[in-house]
């Protein structure tokens, strides 16, 4: 069965593939700059695990964990992230967690595993 999609849909489709590439794009840089950002001034605190998302039994993903920390003001903050299985099932809901969190910008946070692998392998890579 052929379908037929014309020339609106031809630049329709291909308007959608850039979108998606140019998306991927920024959220490579943004993860980026804010493990740049947690590098520079990023402060250790222990969060807790308030919410696991996701099923024991998919294969491998997704598996997230919703944390959450407190920061220098005092101000709780919560950030929803995604897991390996092995994380997951190692920080059930109420268990603690390593945070990392930016000093100027509280908001951006990750869980000091992750942010220790991604240091890692810029370090490797010269970035």
């Amino acid at each position: 069965m052929e379908v037929a999609v014309g020339p609106v849909g031809s630049v329709l489709l291909i308007g959608v593939v850039i979108a998606g590439f140019v998306a991927g794009i920024w959220l490579v840089v943004h993860r980026e700059r804010h493990l740049r950002q947690l590098a520079d001034d990023g402060v250790d605190v222990e969060g807790i695990v308030v919410r696991q998302c996701g099923e024991e039994h998919v294969n491998p993903y997704p598996y997230y964990i919703r944390y959450r920390y407190r920061d220098g003001m005092g101000q709780e903050r919560e950030q929803k992230i995604q897991v390996t299985r092995e994380f997951w099932t190692d920080h059930p809901t109420g268990s603690p967690v390593a945070v990392i969190y930016s000093k100027s910008k509280p908001s951006i946070s990750g869980v000091k595993y992750q942010v220790e692998q991604e240091r890692k392998a810029s370090a490797k890579h010269g970035r």
